[in-house]
């Protein structure tokens, strides 16, 4: 479980991150000074964002259904952040990029047909964000 502590630097109450248990929450950012091993489930929370506009302090996984053209753009982007997003383009609305968003040709122009695909993305220093695609997906039976 994890125990609050004082801080000898600071004397404000910290946690202690020692032995934690399926009980135990930690919010918020965390660096740590080495390397950690992490074992277990690590979930975020999905954040639904249908006009195509993805806000990176609202969460990594993101949901996107969109009912008109939209605009593939990042915002509040931080450097190392990566993610998922799941855009479901049925209707098929036409989907173009930002600036500062690459994605491949191919995958763009696959993307802009009917279908639902997983896009990966990654911004390597706080401006750029980077895109692929999947082909569009087909559900099992």
């Amino acid at each position: 479980m994890a125990k609050l502590v004082k801080s000898i630097y600071t004397g404000s109450d910290v946690t202690a991150l020692g032995e934690l248990t399926a009980a135990d929450t930690i919010e918020g950012d965390i660096t740590f000074a080495a390397d950690v091993d992490v074992n277990g489930v690590a979930t975020g929370t999905v954040v639904t964002d249908n006009d195509g506009s993805f806000d990176m302090t609202a969460g990594n996984f993101f949901t996107c259904t969109p009912t008109g053209a939209i605009d593939l753009t990042f915002t509040n982007e931080t450097a190392g952040q990566s993610g998922i997003i799941l855009l479901v383009n049925t209707t098929p609305q036409v989907v173009t990029v930002d600036a500062d968003v690459h994605l491949a040709d191919a995958d763009l122009t696959a993307i802009n047909a009917a279908g639902t695909y997983m896009m990966g993305y990654y911004c390597p220093d706080g401006t750029n964000v980077y895109l692929s695609a999947t082909p569009a997906l087909t559900e099992g039976a």
